[in-house]
């Protein structure tokens, strides 16, 4: 089983037989098994027959669709998890403020956490950056105010403080000369490194998503992230503890390993953007490391990112019933 991307800026998906038909502009075209595929992610140029939505339906498969800038814009929907007790408990509790405030602390502690790992790898491969050395104290320090927060206001606000010197680190990881990070941005990104790291957490929440509804629970239902109509709130909470250990290394990797170069972006609309070659690339490399096992300390054993974040999911599930006290956040080292 595995993920589908299709993001040609031209291309129709179609029905034949029991499967799906993707045809691309020159006429060449690529079948797409129902069994084999956990999630289809395709690009709001593809045109879609209708009876596609049949097949994705009745095989159960998470569909995103990304819009031409590599935003999530459009998810198909199938109804909500039958678990109507779970859902229920998800909002209970939501209604206890203190249960959702040491959950929030829980989540940006894990993802500072991972920074700082990060950070202090970057420091080991640098070690003439002695600059890297004295962020890392800070970091640790807004670590440290992050549990004695009273609110989530406060909570987002040590996060915010961790990203600005965060990304300061990360900009030095990137050794290409024509590859910019600068501050982030982000819609639209104004330079190719935020270009990547955008379309890699798309993708990454898209993973989420899909995991968190596959144990039944609401993604809309967060924590973190203020509730809003039609906003997964929860997802965007579980993607926070995997940016740094998934997404931020796979776009270092991407530069500094040449697989991507500077024709692979595009300027458009006021933004930097990849262009179908470079999503491609993209996507490819996130479906590999996907498969990339790692230590769960919580586990004490490996397994690979697409099961840890199942496990995650099972593990928050089990804290909103009750079965587990704590929520703990994925480390990784």
């Amino acid at each position: 089983m595995g993920d589908v991307f299709i993001l040609s800026d031209f291309g129709k998906l179609s029905k034949a037989g029991g499967h799906l038909l993707y045809t691309d502009f020159e006429g060449r075209t690529k079948p797409i098994l129902p069994f084999k595929t956990d999630m289809l992610v395709f690009a709001s140029s593809v045109s879609i027959t209708g009876d596609v939505f049949q097949i994705l339906s009745d095989n159960g498969i998470p569909a995103f669709i990304i819009g031409r800038h590599g935003r999530k814009n459009i998810r198909l929907d199938y109804g909500c998890g039958k678990n109507v007790f779970l859902r229920q408990e998800q909002f209970r509790l939501l209604d206890d403020k203190k249960r959702v405030l040491e959950i929030s602390k829980s989540i940006i502690s894990g993802k500072i956490r991972n920074q700082i790992t990060f950070v202090m790898r970057i420091a080991r491969n640098n070690p003439d950056l002695t600059e890297i050395d004295t962020i890392a104290e800070q970091m640790k320090a807004i670590l440290k105010k992050v549990g004695s927060c009273r609110t989530a206001d406060g909570v987002r606000g040590q996060e915010g403080n961790a990203a600005r010197l965060y990304f300061s680190v990360l900009d030095l990881n990137i050794r290409p000369k024509w590859a910019m990070l600068g501050t982030r941005s982000h819609h639209p990104p104004k330079t190719n490194v935020n270009s990547v790291l955008s379309f890699l957490y798309s993708l990454l929440t898209c993973k989420i998503q899909t995991a968190l509804e596959s144990f039944g629970l609401d993604t809309m239902a967060g924590n973190l992230h203020e509730l809003s109509y039609g906003k997964d709130a929860l997802a965007y909470d579980m993607v926070e503890e995997f940016r740094t250990p998934f997404a931020d290394t796979l776009c270092c990797h991407l530069f500094n390993h040449g697989m991507l170069c500077a024709d692979d972006f595009r300027d458009e609309d006021g933004g930097v953007y990849l262009t179908e070659h470079g999503a491609g690339i993209v996507a490819s490399e996130f479906e590999k490391k996907l498969s990339e096992e790692i230590t769960v300390s919580r586990l004490g054993k490996s397994l690979p990112y697409r099961k840890i974040f199942l496990e995650q999911s099972r593990h928050y599930r089990d804290v909103v019933l009750g079965t587990e006290i704590e929520y703990v956040p994925f480390l990784f080292k």
